[in-house]
């Protein structure tokens, strides 16, 4: 009793039947899964029967599946694979094809899988080594249920994704083999941000509490290396060496993966560095200045530092995966993830960029995608955990009066006196920085580009400066800004750690903030601005 398309020669023999029964059924599956067509197919029970105990399969590509297809087909069960484990093994290992079609000189891409905000999805790719008129792999992974996606680096290997979430108010990482149903928390990984892995797989680099740790794959307490502010990336190379960004604000070090004092290996500001094959030169992202911002890449002497592209964006390198020296560099341009051909070794971009999928965005910087060594992609669309919005426009009973700019990252809107302006907050490398949209010329200027988090700005009553909170000491400050654009930003309390403005008073006399203490939690503080700069205390 069966179907008779996925059932094994002896059981029509009326014979007793094992594993290898089963075994036959998975390669019936699998032949039609990769050709679209059943292995064994007939006009009548009678010609399908007989096509089952005569005839062979016609043949599949690439090859190396083709013998794996027919040899869980094969007529005596003893000629089969006598247990699954054997089949897998041969699934993770392809054969190398030794024929002309496989070392064509061209990367085949892969089309692109999606990470849908709404939908709370993962996507993921395959850079196949066969020719282009070969399927392609594509899935969707769901995130942890209830789960607000982070970060998402996939392992070198390709086997195993870890995802940095916050699920029902708790931050921690999360373990995803691509072959299992679901991801699985793990322990002792509490508040980690920005997980990283080692090239063999087996172990675990993120930022929590302060501290750059590591934690094995495969479970145990996670170890403190150093001191890490807030952490913005990290990268791990082969002689244990790892580069990290231990706040936007801070020049990028290295510390070995056993722990250690961190020394600093660039000068300028990055964040999210990766290293290049070889493991002695690693990309990173730069802000600021349109003249300083881009992808560039350093070398751990310090020899090297140099910008390869202009582009605001942080970079993750696709190695070929058959063996040839050169790669493809993968950024994101205008929320549209790009593929541009690149030689590690000279370190030089090729100027045919090819856009791999629209609505990939960045938020804060983070790039939201990631490339296992044998050619795995996954990215996600709409930011890292996708987080677009709209500024717009409403009426006193709710009603949408329209858009105000463009959707991205964007938050913290707020109208000047004269209702002629809106400062706000968006997304850029390393942070967040502050831009003003005039309303009537639909133009928008940037006010701050120190590769930090400016956040919440606020007009003075009469409209001649902002003031709003940042991080670029690597502590929070207020400052304030003339709109005029002249002068420097001044800071209001260079004493305390003021967490955001809260308002100013109308007549100018008080600005209102919150501070986070230790003791008495969230508190709300009243600073004069008539006095003079040394005598102001709130």
């Amino acid at each position: 009793m069966g179907t008779p398309q996925y059932m094994a020669l002896e059981l029509f023999a009326g014979k007793e039947a094992d594993a290898r029964a089963d075994i036959w059924a998975f390669g019936a599956v699998l032949y039609e899964m990769v050709t679209g067509r059943k292995a064994f197919e007939g006009k009548n029970y009678a010609s399908l029967v007989g096509a089952i105990l005569s005839a062979d399969p016609a043949p599949v590509t690439p090859r190396w599946l083709d013998r794996l297809a027919r040899r869980c087909l094969q007529k005596d069960p003893d000629d089969r694979y006598h247990c699954m484990r054997d089949l897998v093994l041969d699934l993770r290992t392809p054969p190398v094809e030794a024929s002309a079609s496989t070392k064509a000189h061209r990367w085949p891409w892969i089309a692109a899988g999606v990470f849908a905000a709404v939908a709370g999805t993962l996507a993921f790719i395959h850079f196949r080594e066969t020719p282009p008129t070969d399927q392609t792999l594509r899935a969707i992974i769901a995130p942890p249920e209830n789960g607000a996606v982070a970060s998402f680096p996939i392992s070198p290997d390709g086997r195993t994704l870890v995802i940095a979430a916050r699920v029902n108010g708790k931050q921690q990482l999360w373990l995803r083999p691509l072959d299992a149903l679901h991801a699985q928390p793990m322990p002792f990984t509490d508040d980690a941000q920005f997980p990283f892995w080692s090239p063999d797989s087996r172990y675990i680099g993120s930022f929590a509490r302060g501290k750059l740790r590591k934690v094995a794959a495969s479970g145990g307490p996670a170890h403190s290396l150093c001191d890490a502010f807030s952490g913005w990336g990290g990268s791990w190379n082969r002689d244990d060496v790892i580069v990290f960004s231990p706040s936007s604000a801070s020049s990028i070090q290295r510390v070995s993966a056993n722990g250690g004092v961190p020394a600093d290996v660039a000068r300028t500001r990055g964040v999210f560095p990766v290293f290049l094959p070889g493991g002695s030169r690693f990309l990173y992202g730069a802000g600021g200045p349109a003249e300083t911002s881009g992808i560039w890449i350093n070398s751990l002497d310090g020899r090297e530092n140099r910008r390869i592209l202009p582009d605001e964006s942080a970079a993750v390198f696709a190695p070929s995966s058959r063996g040839e020296r050169t790669g493809h560099l993968l950024f994101v341009r205008e929320n549209t993830l790009m593929s541009a051909p690149f030689d590690p070794v000279s370190a030089q971009v090729s100027d045919d960029a090819a856009a791999v999928s629209d609505g990939v965005g960045l938020d804060t910087s983070y790039l939201p995608v990631t490339v296992s060594d044998n050619g795995v992609l996954l990215y996600a669309r709409g930011g890292s955990a996708g987080r677009q919005s709209q500024i717009g426009w409403f009426d006193r009973t709710g009603k949408s009066l329209g858009p105000v700019g463009m959707s991205g990252v964007v938050n913290n809107p707020a109208l000047s006196p004269d209702e002629k302006s809106v400062p706000f907050r968006r997304a850029s490398i390393g942070g967040y920085d502050l831009w003003i949209r005039d309303l009537s010329r639909g133009t928008e200027t940037r006010i701050t580009s120190d590769s930090s988090a400016n956040i919440t700005p606020f007009w003075s009553p009469r409209g001649d400066s902002i003031v709003f909170g940042s991080n670029r000491t690597s502590v929070f400050n207020l400052y304030r800004k003339p709109t005029s654009g002249s002068g420097q930003d001044e800071p209001l309390l260079p004493n305390r750690r003021p967490n955001a403005t809260t308002h100013w008073s109308r007549d100018g006399r008080f600005i209102v903030y919150h501070e986070n203490d230790p003791k008495t939690r969230r508190d709300l503080w009243v600073l004069p601005t008539e006095d003079a700069v040394a005598d102001r205390k709130p």
